[in-house]
């Protein structure tokens, strides 16, 4: 994605509406079902649990933290109820402009002002966002939203309908820097994604939340997502799953509507091998399910599948479905540092030094229990791209991105259409370990 931009005059607004003072909050811009669909397609097709979580310490100070064990859908409903006032505790929410295939639909500058004090400062924050801000708008193929960021500064954010190379991004943004005048550094002007923080970068957050540092809202002062946002709408609807709950209403804390289908093994043979059809079974049959299922599937895939299962009942249970999918969270957790603590000395560096949270650690551990099926006495083996698409879950493409990259880490030999496991294993883990 290249940008060839009129170095000798900046274009005009044409017909676009631009609100030349502070701008509105999000809440009378958008509705809740745009924030939602925002902060969806910032997610970059990621892992629910992979965004930026801004907050505050109890005296005050404010921290931006990776998520580990909180969802994105959860605090993006969180993040909007703090918009419009009802939340009883504050907060936001904000994404990281990269996913495992090294691409993003979305990027960002952020030009930092006087941390809301209105000198000079702000006024020069305010022309260099106006200036990039006027460069983009004329490229019919980019989506803007131009925002304050609650400190005195502008945040700019860029969407496409199409992923692309990071590479390109950062090219792109630094085209823009170059033409209003602007050096990319911190206190002046940042850019995401960037090339100076390793492979995941610094996240930013979502236009018109919270900011933490400063108890103020970034403002929309400029946007025109309408048709991204109608069009990602109109697709979530075409590939939602209409299901139930066994009470015959829709739980507020289902999720994953998104999903065409779900994997629940072979002919869905885990829908009857872990049924709950007895009474006082359910965090047994979950316990055994995990325990079959971790070395198969992705978290999220795990999630779905507690959740079917807990619907799908044919008995009354004490536990609610919030705290059936709880205890699949600590079951998950119990066995990924089981997991971890089996990985060879070479399995665990090649393990950490892909993405955190991304699908390349997940289809790590799927692609190692591949191998140690079959890998016994050093046989090959196939890597087909729709299983671990599924079992991720990913798209077909991401699913046949992986595979290629593994082998460019070393993780994998090549020997197509096989492949080969390019380290020596470590013990492998019991299903049959007790759980705390």
């Amino acid at each position: 994605m290249r940008l060839d931009l009129d170095t000798t005059a900046l274009p005009t607004l044409a017909s676009h509406c631009l609100l030349v003072g502070h701008g509105q909050k999000a809440d009378v811009v958008w509705t809740k079902a745009d924030f939602v669909a925002i902060c969806n397609i910032m997610r970059n097709g990621n892992d629910p649990h992979f965004f930026m979580i801004p907050y505050q310490k109890e005296d005050g100070t404010a921290h931006f933290a990776k998520a580990q064990k909180a969802r994105a859908d959860n605090y993006t409903d969180w993040a909007w109820d703090t918009i419009n006032g009802k939340a009883k505790k504050r907060a936001s929410i904000g994404f990281y402009p990269r996913n495992g295939d090294g691409k993003s639909c979305w990027a960002a500058m952020d030009f930092d002002g006087s941390q809301g004090h209105g000198n000079s400062d702000d006024n020069h924050a305010r022309e260099r966002a106006f200036k990039a801000f006027q460069l983009l708008l004329r490229h019919s193929e980019l989506f803007v939203v131009l925002c304050t960021s609650g400190s005195g500064g502008w945040h700019l954010f860029v969407f496409t309908r199409q992923f692309h190379a990071v590479e390109d991004w950062i090219r792109l943004l630094k085209q823009v820097a170059a033409l209003i005048g602007v050096n990319i550094e911190k206190g002046v002007c940042e850019i995401f994604p960037s090339d100076s923080r390793g492979q995941v970068g610094y996240g930013i957050r979502a236009p018109g939340t919270w900011n933490p540092k400063h108890d103020t809202f970034s403002l929309i002062a400029f946007e025109n997502v309408g048709p991204l946002l109608s069009a990602h709408t109109e697709e979530i609807k075409r590939v939602s799953l209409s299901y139930r709950s066994s009470h015959g209403v829709k739980d507020p804390d289902l999720t994953y509507r998104n999903e065409v289908s779900v994997y629940r093994g072979e002919f869905d043979e885990w829908q009857t091998r872990f049924a709950i059809t007895a009474l006082r079974t359910r965090r047994e049959e979950l316990k055994m399910m995990v325990d079959h299922i971790f070395r198969q599937v992705g978290r999220d895939v795990a999630r779905r599948n507690a959740e079917l299962q807990y619907n799908e009942k044919t008995v009354t249970t004490a536990a609610t479905l919030a705290e059936h999918l709880q205890e699949l969270e600590e079951l998950w957790d119990w066995w990924e540092a089981q997991w971890l603590a089996e990985l060879s000395e070479s399995e665990r560096k090649k393990f950490e030094a892909l993405p955190i949270n991304s699908n390349d650690r997940t289809a790590f551990r799927i692609v190692r229990n591949f191998a140690r099926l079959v890998n016994e006495h050093g046989c090959d083996f196939k890597i087909v791209a729709e299983h671990l698409a599924k079992r991720l879950p990913a798209t077909l493409q991401t699913a046949c991105n992986i595979p290629p990259r593994f082998c460019d880490a070393k993780i994998l030999q090549p020997r197509w259409p096989m492949y080969r496991i390019n380290w020596q294993h470590g013990t492998a883990g019991s299903h049959e370990q007790a759980h705390p």
